[in-house]
């Protein structure tokens, strides 16, 4: 079993692109997972598809990376999702949907 933390989930609030590049950083079982970089709709149809479950089960691949190849991937959702509002004010835009902890 393994124990997940997402800390940080943001993207660029500046950008008009509607998938703009989200960044994630962890812990697996106290271990760093460094930066790792994913997409808007990577983050967001999981979550308009199965909700938090869902979510975790693509971070959970993510953030195991830390521990080298071979990268496990996670599920595929496809949904219609909203891209982000933009915000030329600002900059790191948190989604606070997808910070949590859990254990798989």
């Amino acid at each position: 079993m393994n124990n997940f933390v997402v800390d940080v989930c943001s993207y660029d609030a500046t950008s008009s692109d509607p998938n703009p590049r989200v960044w994630i950083h962890g812990t697996v079982n106290g271990v760093s997972s460094g930066y790792w970089g994913t997409t808007w709709n990577a983050i967001q149809q999981p979550l308009a598809a199965g909700g938090t479950a869902a979510l975790q089960a693509v971070l959970g691949p993510i953030l195991l990376g830390v521990f080298g190849p071979p990268f496990p991937r996670g599920p595929v959702y496809a949904a219609q999702v909203t891209p982000p509002t933009q915000n030329i004010n600002g900059k790191n835009t948190s989604i606070p949907q997808a910070l949590m902890s859990w254990s798989a």
